[in-house]
This record gives structure tokens, sequence and C-alpha cells, in this order.
């Protein structure tokens, strides 16, 4: 190999080494970004659960309250007095109707909780295939300056295919002793 072709070769390696390098560290920054992002926007979806589900209980107890107005009302109307069954009915009823709204809150609170460890999830995803893109970009280093002192041994003479001590099989040395003494 003339050294011309050997300085081409390592130019080449080393740029090549070189975009290899920076494209795992730019995709390692993009990776983490988007964790963080994904993060936050789960944090959002959290937060949103939890005012969507404070509006709806509002709108349950309103509800709630005019129900409750309602039998009572139906109660007077027909001359039953509140004691007695009339108030365990009432009482059984708003019991339920206040059920529906703590599952409303229950509801929102496990959709709260699974968005935020799902933020959580993203960040430590996102902090590990980085960590595997920064190793990438090291082996890459290491794997071209591996490379360039390949193609140096080569050209200078040193590589295995160019010395006369490692010929084929049954070869001598140049003191005629075997190969491998």
């Amino acid at each position: 190999m003339s050294w011309w072709a050997f300085g081409i070769s390592m130019a080449m390696t080393a740029i090549s080494t070189d975009i290899t390098v920076r494209s795992s560290r730019a995709a390692a920054k993009a990776t983490e970004k988007a964790a963080f992002l994904n993060a936050n926007e789960k944090r959002i979806q959290a937060q949103q659960a939890m005012d969507v589900a404070a509006e709806n209980a509002r709108r349950k107890q309103t509800e709630n309250r005019r129900q409750l107005a309602a039998v009572r009302a139906a109660t007077a109307a027909n001359g039953f007095q509140m004691e007695g069954t009339p108030l365990a009915v009432l009482g059984d009823t708003a019991l339920q109707l206040e059920q529906e709204i703590l599952d409303i809150s229950y509801d929102a609170e496990t959709r709260r909780r699974a968005l935020l460890a799902g933020a959580e999830m993203d960040i430590w995803e996102g902090a590990n295939k980085a960590s595997a893109l920064r190793t990438e970009a090291t082996a890459s280093a290491v794997q071209g300056m591996a490379s360039a002192a390949g193609s140096y041994v080569n050209a200078s003479g040193m590589g295995a295919s160019s010395s006369p001590y490692l010929a084929a099989d049954g070869a001598k040395r140049p003191d005629g002793s075997p190969k491998g003494f």
C-alpha cells in the first residue's frame, strides 16, 4: 500500500469515526430530550385528569343534591314523615350517591399515579438509552482508532500479511528453523 493511499484511508477512517461518534452523541441527547418531553406531557395529563375529576365530582354533588331534594319533596308530597323507613331510604340513597363521587376521585387518583409512574419510567428509559448511545459512541471511537492503527501496521509492512515469519504452514524462518520455534 502506498503512503498516499494510506493517508486517504486514515482520513476516511477518521472522518467516518467522527461522524459515527457525533451521531451517537446527538442521538443520546435527542433521546434524553424526548424522554423529558414525554414525561412532562404525562405530568400534564395527570394534572388534567385530576382537574376533570374535580369538576365531575362538583357536578355530581350538585346532581346529588337535586336528586335528594326530589326524594324529600316526593316523600313530603305523599304525606310521609322523614323518620323510619323513608329516612333510611334517603340515607342509603345519599350514601350511594356519595360513593359515586368517591369513585370518581379514586379513578382519577389511580390514573394520576399511573401517569406519573409512566413519566418516571420514560425518564429512566431515556437515560438508559442515552447511556447506551454514549457507550456506542465510545466504542465507535475505539473501533476507529483500532482500524487506523491496523491500517498503519499494514502500510508500514509490520502486518501479518507482509511478515516473512508468518508465512504459510510449513514455511521456514530465514535461519532455517521451522515456524513457531
